[in-house]
């Protein structure tokens, strides 16, 4: 079996058993979600940005159940990073925008961010 990826910057053939191209298919998306995500994210002063935090967190299997921005926050204090709520929606937004995240309504009504 034989499948091509597309992209602006590549094209890239993948060939054997179905299984084989779907790992690697998986791992490109992967590495690609990753690499957005961190893509000019460090700081002036070299210090990791939220986002860069955030995809720490999901490598880290934390996003595999949804959690709330407060959650996020919580788990961040517990590391020695004190952010307020409102300075993580938009490092999450950008997260979900690029896909290194995703987006879900909780039981309450709340979104909840996840792993993709």
């Amino acid at each position: 079996m034989k499948a091509t990826i597309k992209s602006k910057n590549y094209v890239i053939t993948v060939e054997g058993a179905p299984e084989e191209i779907q790992k690697v298919i998986k791992k490109v998306k992967s590495d690609l979600h990753e690499s957005a995500g961190k893509k000019g994210r460090v700081s002036s002063k070299g210090k990791a940005s939220i986002v860069d935090r955030l995809i720490e967190l999901r490598e880290a299997d934390f996003f595999n159940n949804p959690k709330t921005t407060s959650e996020v926050k919580e788990k961040f204090a517990e590391s020695g990073f004190h952010y307020p709520a409102a300075s993580l929606t938009n490092p999450l937004q950008r997260a979900v925008r690029s896909g290194a995240l995703g987006r879900v309504k909780t039981k309450d009504g709340i979104w909840g961010y996840v792993r993709r």
